[in-house]
C-alpha cells in the first residue's frame, strides 16, 4: 500500500495560555484540521510529539462554524504520549497511528475534519504542541 500525504489546513488552535497562571496549562490545547479534498480515507497519522502528555483525536462530518457547533465523535482517546508527563525522556517521540488504533465505530473512509486535543498536566514545562503532522 502507497501511502499519501493529504493537504490541509489548521482551522483553529487554542494554544494560547497564560504562563504566569499555572492552573491554565492543565486545560487541554486543541487543533482543528480541515482536509483540502474531503472526504478523505485516513490510513495513518503520523507526527512528532513536543511536550504533550496526552491526545485526544475527534472527527467532524463537517468543519466546526464560528458557533463552534460541530458533532464530535472520538478517532483515538486519551493517547498516552509520555510515560511520566514531569520527565522529558520521550517527550520528543515520533508517533504513527494506523487504522487499527482507530476507535471501532470511527469511519475512516468519510473523514472532513479533525480535531486533536494535548494536555500537558505538568507546569515544568512553557509549551506543548505537534509538529511535523501528517
Amino acid at each position: 500500500m502507497s501511502v499519501t500525504e493529504l493537504p490541509f489546513t489548521i482551522l483553529s488552535s487554542s494554544s494560547k495560555t497564560d504562563h504566569a497562571d499555572p492552573t491554565s496549562r492543565q486545560r487541554p490545547i486543541h487543533m482543528d484540521i480541515l482536509f483540502k479534498s474531503a472526504p478523505v480515507h485516513l490510513h495513518a497519522i503520523a507526527f512528532e510529539n513536543y511536550y504533550t502528555a496526552n491526545l485526544t483525536i475527534l472527527h467532524a462530518t463537517s468543519p466546526p462554524s464560528s458557533s463552534g457547533a460541530a458533532s464530535w465523535t472520538p478517532v483515538v482517546s486519551d493517547l498516552q504520549l509520555m510515560a511520566d508527563p514531569h520527565c522529558e525522556d520521550d517527550a520528543q517521540d515520533q508517533h504513527e497511528l494506523f487504522e487499527r488504533h482507530f476507535a471501532a465505530s470511527f469511519k475512516s473512509h468519510e473523514v472532513t475534519c479533525l480535531r486533536f486535543v494535548l494536555l500537558q498536566p505538568s507546569p515544568l514545562w512553557k509549551e506543548h504542541a505537534l509538529k511535523g503532522l501528517r
